[in-house]
């Protein structure tokens, strides 16, 4: 979509204070390219980012992961040719057509690390190289956003705003974390929050006699420090039969490629009341349970394993 008017006022200001990412991307060297692209991207489509120009701007600078993640992921929707049309201030983030004419509404999330015992650690930019904790607090944070984006679904549904033929996507920017994507090398960790996959196992016959054995354990639900259970079935709970997959992105906007066949994945629903057909958004990675019950893909989901290989 091509937007003619120039935006009413400018994305980055030297005098406007903000978070710290926002001041680092805004003043670093390093950060030029990344606050060139989001300029650009700002200047072709601001006029379809929620709740006005002014109210974003002021979010921007405020909250520069959540924000920066809306507006990449309207630049490069848009960019791969979905139909986008300006969502309502009380409404989802985005509202896309798919190919075939179906409203598609896409809700962004950007988790942070939390804070407190179930926070995932966040190691200092100091050089040295730290063990990678296990993925416990960050799932716990995946499934918070996407709870509370459910919960959202509910509230617009109820307002009729998302209709009950309409598909609701949440996207999840996992940049706002980092290290996230390091717990992506053998299968996304957007889909261990959705289904129920922990980790990958290597079973060995005691005495060396008979096959070697890999497999993904089954894991219902991971817990909080207190010990309170937080399901990892969100997608195949009942109650979310109306939202119709996740889009994520691996890692923060500087390190994105600036096109949604390269940097996005999508898992779909099973059973979604109102799916989105597959290939109906181009991402690099795409997800789906098969008929028997088995996790397919297409495109590359992982760094290593079978989820690594293109198909």
């Amino acid at each position: 979509m091509n937007i003619i008017s120039s935006p009413p006022l400018p994305l980055f200001d030297p005098d406007s204070p903000g978070d710290v990412v926002y001041v680092a991307c805004r003043d670093s060297d390093i950060g030029r390219p990344t606050r060139e692209r989001l300029e650009q991207a700002w200047a072709r489509v601001w006029q379809l980012c929620p709740e006005g120009a002014s109210n974003f701007v002021e979010e921007f600078r405020r909250s520069f992961h959540a924000r920066a993640w809306e507006l990449y992921l309207l630049d490069v929707l848009s960019a791969a040719g979905l139909a986008l049309e300006p969502a309502p201030g009380k409404g989802p983030d985005i509202c896309a057509r798919l190919p075939s004419g179906r409203r598609c509404w896409i809700e962004a999330v950007a988790p942070t690390p939390g804070s407190g015992d179930n926070a995932v650690v966040q190691h200092p930019p100091d050089g040295r190289a730290h063990a990678l904790p296990k993925d416990t607090n960050l799932i716990l944070r995946y499934r918070q956003a996407l709870e509370e984006k459910w919960q959202r679904l509910e509230t617009y549904r109820s307002a009729g705003i998302v209709k009950t033929d309409d598909a609701y996507v949440i996207a999840v920017y996992q940049g706002a974390i980092d290290n996230g994507d390091l717990y992506d090398n053998e299968l996304p960790g957007m889909a261990r929050a959705v289904f129920p996959l922990g980790d990958t196992v290597l079973t060995a016959p005691v005495g060396g006699v008979g096959p070697l054995i890999n497999e993904v354990v089954r894991r219902n639900e991971v817990r909080k420090v207190n010990k309170a259970p937080v399901s990892t079935t969100f997608f195949l709970e009942p109650r979310t039969e109306f939202v119709s997959g996740v889009l994520f992105a691996r890692e923060a906007v500087w390190n994105l490629e600036w096109s949604a066949a390269k940097s996005l994945g999508m898992i779909h629903r099973p059973g979604a009341r109102v799916p989105v057909p597959r290939g109906s958004i181009p991402v690099r990675c795409e997800m789906w349970v098969s008929d028997d019950g088995g996790l397919r893909h297409r495109g590359r989901c992982a760094m290593y394993g079978p989820f690594s290989k293109e198909v």
